[in-house]
């Protein structure tokens, strides 16, 4: 009986920790991420932009 506890609270604690990791999310860097790549591509442009007068 003990040893049949001892696993049940084994798994369980295996399970919360498995949900804990599966629905964590990174929120705070998805939108940091996306406001980023705007801004990396408004640069791209811009120095395409200044690529272009300096061929005329």
């Amino acid at each position: 009986m003990k040893l049949t506890k001892i696993i049940l609270a084994g798994l369980l604690s295996v399970v919360m920790i498995a949900s804990l990791v599966a629905c964590g999310g990174n929120d705070d860097n998805s939108s940091n991420a996306s406001d980023d790549t705007s801004q990396v591509s408004q640069d791209d442009a811009s120095e395409d932009d200044a690529s272009e007068d300096d061929a005329e």
